[in-house]
């Protein structure tokens, strides 16, 4: 396409003897977004680092406004007009905003940093894209949905003609992708290409002018918008028709398996009391910061309760380490696989067996055949996509990596099992073989407690929900009585302890017309 911004064509990528992308084609247009999406692996990450130069193709061309170019590294990109969002963000925690916002270019006079015109030049940046962040603050101290928007600013100022967003809301609350979601529109109608990878079917439906789908590191498809349905677009990623995404079904319920009453943090978050039974997915719900994932931990022995007891199975329980609640015969997959799952530089084999270790040692020394077995028959289940057992982990997608997370737990056969946001930046397919492992195993009789961000999740596949509000728990919902209306409407506070079955019958009605 002549008046293309960007043209990339029959670009391939091999890892030893695998082919992460074979002969294939994306264009951009200015003024436009293309939303590029396919399963974990089916080879997006891998295309847009050979764009921002982390990567050298194979074969190939790459072409910016008809000139063919080379891309030696993500330097070199920059000064192409490439800039790239990652889902972890490349900022420096402990530097300030002003700092990270000049990063390689610091105004100096004399040659001593002028941190006048650092901080002016900084409150200018961040104009230009209409966000009001203190620039003397440490970036790590910020929320997620700023530290996104300090990227973003950079590469703005940067003149980026091509921005890449990977996974940008993932982490973020409504309000933040609300805000993301505006921004990224008014990049495009400014002019800028911007490439867009997400899972969430209804952010690529409000963006995007054009979709184009990768699977298993070949071109499937591209279409405007307007031409394709999100399920022929879910079809095309998967290569079959998935169905009914949501797996809720043959759960037989049984006693209470945990039991939690009056546990506080003693900082903000409880007491609060919640009860999991054999074969059920308890959803808890709520806002970023409503206190969810605290909770968790404490569970878990992660992080101190302050006060309250604990019981399993009936049975009184001290949960002081993580140790404590293994043994105990709890899980949990944390919502931040990289920082607190995974052990990046060890193998898909010692990741998996890492929490099941005595049961596969004697005297010290590790039962190697045995471990090899148990782990292959986990990961095949789980459909763990992988060259050996031997991978390192940090090498896989992101969603083969949480099915490792869960493998891991799997080999311990739980009692109990903590998943907070167990399908975060994880590809449609994916979340649909998690749905299916949580309904198996609560069919076995785990008690599961699901925490997710994602409503028609959680509506979709949990027995029970409770709504979660500044550390405190505000309402529970049978999950055939929940809608996403009246779950946020107590999730922000709209809602509150006086509201009376009528009153929510009417609310419902209003917000549906």
């Amino acid at each position: 396409m002549t008046d293309s911004l960007l043209a990339m064509n029959g670009v391939t990528k091999r890892f030893g003897g695998v082919t992460a992308l074979n002969d294939v084609h994306f264009d951009l247009l200015p003024g436009e977004i293309h939303a590029l999406m396919g399963e974990n692996g089916a080879g997006k990450s891998t295309l847009m680092k050979i764009l921002s130069g982390v990567y050298t193709p194979d074969a190939g061309s790459i072409r910016i406004l008809g000139e063919a170019v080379t891309i030696s590294g993500p330097a070199d990109a920059l000064t192409k007009g490439v800039a790239i969002i990652h889902q972890e963000l490349n900022n420096i925690p402990h530097m300030t905003v002003a700092e990270n916002l000049a990063l390689g270019n610091e105004p100096s006079r004399g040659g001593v940093l002028n941190r006048g015109e650092l901080r002016r030049q900084a409150r200018e940046k961040l104009a230009r894209i209409g966000a009001d962040i203190p620039v003397d603050m440490p970036v790590g101290r910020l929320s997620v949905g700023m530290q996104q928007m300090v990227e973003i600013a950079r590469a703005v100022a940067e003149d980026a003609k091509i921005l890449i967003l990977d996974e940008p809301t993932a982490a973020l609350s409504r309000g933040e992708t609300e805000r993301l979601l505006d921004l990224v529109e008014e990049m495009r109608d400014s002019g800028m290409g911007l490439i867009y990878i997400s899972h969430r079917m209804e952010e690529v439906w409000r963006l995007a002018n054009r979709i184009t789908v990768f699977r298993d590191g070949a071109w499937v498809s591209t279409t405007t918008r307007e031409e394709a349905t999100p399920a022929q677009i879910v079809n095309r990623m998967v290569g079959r028709n998935i169905g009914n995404l949501y797996v809720n079904e043959d759960r037989i319920i049984g006693e209470p398996v945990l039991t939690a009453a009056g546990i506080t943090d003693g900082r903000g978050v409880g007491p609060v009391d919640l009860t999991i039974r054999s074969g059920e997915v308890l959803g808890l719900v709520g806002l970023i910061g409503a206190g969810r994932t605290e909770v968790a931990r404490m569970l878990f022995g992660a992080d101190p309760m302050d006060s309250g007891e604990v019981t399993l199975a009936g049975k009184d329980v001290r949960i002081r380490s993580p140790r404590d609640a293994i043994a105990a015969g709890i899980g949990l997959v944390p919502e931040s696989r990289k920082e607190q799952a995974l052990f990046l530089d060890m193998s898909i084999r010692d990741n998996t067996v890492m929490s099941s270790l005595p049961e596969y040692s004697v005297a010290g020394v590790m039962k190697l055949r045995a471990i090899a077995t148990a782990v292959r028959k986990q990961t095949e289940g789980l459909k763990v996509r992988n060259s050996s057992l031997g991978q390192s982990v940090a090498s896989l997608s992101g969603g083969n990596q949480q099915k490792v997370v869960l493998a891991r737990w799997l080999m311990m056969a739980p009692r109990v099992l903590i998943l907070d946001e167990p399908t975060r930046g994880v590809d449609i397919g994916a979340k649909q073989e998690i749905y299916r492992l949580i309904n198996e195993l609560a069919k076995s009789g785990v008690g599961i407690l699901l925490i997710s961000s994602d409503l028609p999740e959680a509506l979709g596949i949990s027995d029970r929900i409770i709504v979660a509000r500044n550390g405190r728990f505000v309402k529970e919902f049978s999950g055939t009585s929940a809608s996403e209306h009246m779950v946020m409407m107590w999730a922000t506070g709209v809602a509150r302890g006086d509201v009376t079955a009528d009153t929510e019958s009417q609310v419902e009605k209003e917000q549906q017309a």
